[in-house]
């Protein structure tokens, strides 16, 4: 049986936001410099740092829900401009079901995508939490 090779060849660019759902422009610096080695030539990422009233760090549920509420006020209106959005904060973040059930274009979260991607590797996960109320925000969601 021969084997059959598909190819997809896509001329078109993906325009892809990075939203840092904390008020740290230096964090969503961070996470745009990670990515420059592994990106592919037709996609672009733009860094998104929602503005204030959001906490400058996200480590408990609280947090979550303020800075959700920010970043998905900011977001909304440039959204039609991208083709997918990152929310680039490690946690269950509000914000990623907030935002997949108002646009159209994948949405996922850097927590989902981690345990996806361990889940299919097997074995054991270990998370390095910066304190007890983290601690117990990502046990809970994992």
């Amino acid at each position: 049986m021969p084997l059959l090779k598909v190819m997809r060849s896509s001329t078109r660019s993906i325009n892809a936001l990075l939203i840092n759902p904390n008020g740290t422009s230096s964090m969503t610096e961070a996470c745009l410099r990670s990515l420059e080695q592994t990106l592919p030539p037709y996609c672009t990422v733009i860094g998104f740092t929602t503005p204030y009233p959001t906490p400058s760090a996200i480590e408990g549920h609280l947090d979550g829900v303020l800075s959700a509420a920010a970043a998905y006020q900011a977001v909304i209106p440039v959204a039609s401009e991208y083709d997918g959005f990152l929310v680039a904060c490690f946690s269950a973040d509000p914000l990623v079901n907030s935002l997949r059930k108002e646009l159209s274009g994948p949405v996922i979260g850097i927590m989902e995508a981690s345990l996806y991607a361990v889940q299919m590797l097997g074995g054991r996960l270990g998370v390095i939490a910066t304190g007890q109320r983290s601690k117990i925000m990502h046990e809970d969601a994992i």
